[in-house]
């Protein structure tokens, strides 16, 4: 058995990283995912969040946003609609695109679940804030 995992993050528009890591840690769906070599087999699903594959001590940041994961013992593949790494985000951006999502989830008016298109737009609003709050600490962790 490796102690080592090859991990592939890919997206719509190619791969992110491919590279062999120590360890990764995952933002599931359920709650965060710590991974090392030897993993039983798992499928989950990914929720965006901040993407760690640890490589003796180094650190390869990524934001992901959402997606699947499937881990084998020595292998990890994330396919994520989008991934970006950290020297790829501009702070001052995220920092924008954070401030926007958070005054549009506050622009939904009226109780959830009211019309099909309410709760489609409260949706959309959720999923932009969740984004760009991924971007931001993987921004700011980059410092």
């Amino acid at each position: 058995m490796s102690n080592r995992i090859k991990l592939e993050i890919l997206t719509p528009d190619g791969a992110i990283f491919t590279g062999e890591v120590d360890e990764v840690i995952l933002p599931g769906s359920a709650g965060e995912l710590g991974i090392l070599p030897g993993h039983l087999p798992l499928m989950t699903t990914l929720k965006s969040g901040q993407l760690v594959g640890i490589d003796g001590g180094k650190r390869h940041i990524f934001a992901v946003h959402s997606g699947f994961a499937e881990i084998l013992p020595n292998e990890i593949i994330v396919l994520t609609e989008a991934a970006e790494g950290a020297d790829a985000i501009d702070l001052e951006r995220a920092r924008v695109a954070l401030a926007r999502a958070e005054e549009a989830m506050k622009s939904v008016v009226g109780p959830l679940g009211e019309d099909d298109a309410h709760v489609t737009a409260a949706e959309q609003h959720q999923i932009a804030l969740e984004r760009a709050r991924a971007r931001l600490f993987v921004a700011e962790d980059k410092k």
